[in-house]
């Protein structure tokens, strides 16, 4: 009993037959599990090409977004280096400003007791001519003395103004620095993970 299958003895029997065999010969069964592998591996490589490209991608960037944070973190530690010499400066004139200011009122004092010793002075002017002009010279004396410190007070307040106001610039742009290295470290972390993740799935492929 043959079942439908061509007999071992078909080449014999069908001697001359020009009619083709319905049953695929193991070359062609075989040509085409190979076909099939080639196209899964063409498949495969040029997922693992796309997927290491975006991988060397996000490297670059990766790399590009910790030289900038580094020079960010360096650009904030010399801003943090000039704005502790700014306030070195600004205790400095403080101190100064406190010294002029006490010398001001040293000077208002003694302007307090000149002015009384000028009384004194005009009143003894009508008793003695001679007298008046030596003492009309040390009030002026004093006077040009009191105008002198009153221009160093007023140039120490200018210079302090000027300090402060220098402190205030420095202390935002320094904030600024701050959420730019901020945004940047938390574009750096998102970078990372999604290295990771692309690395995970290289791995799988």
């Amino acid at each position: 009993m043959r079942f439908g299958f061509p007999g071992e003895n078909l080449h014999l029997e069908n001697h001359g037959v020009s009619e083709e065999s319905f049953w695929p010969s193991f070359t062609d069964i075989m040509m085409v599990i190979v076909m099939v592998f080639l196209l899964v591996t063409v498949t495969v490589l040029l997922n693992n090409w796309s997927l290491t490209s975006d991988l060397q991608k996000s490297v670059k960037e990766q790399k590009v977004a910790a030289s900038i944070a580094k020079a960010k973190q360096q650009e904030n530690k010399n801003l943090a280096s000039n704005l502790n010499h700014l306030k070195q400066q600004f205790i400095s004139v403080t101190e100064e400003k406190k010294t002029k200011e006490q010398q001001l009122s040293n000077t208002l004092a003694m302007l307090v007791t000149t002015k009384s010793e000028l009384a004194t002075v005009k009143k003894n002017l009508k008793q003695s001519e001679s007298k008046s002009q030596q003492q009309l010279e040390a009030i002026n004396a004093l006077q040009t003395n009191l105008s002198a410190k009153e221009e160093s007070l007023a140039s120490a307040r200018k210079l302090a103004d000027k300090l402060e106001t220098r402190l205030a610039a420095i202390a935002k742009e320094k904030e600024a620095q701050n959420l730019e290295v901020e945004r940047l470290q938390g574009t750096l972390a998102k970078w990372r993970d999604e290295n990771k993740e692309l690395q995970v799935t290289l791995a799988e492929k």
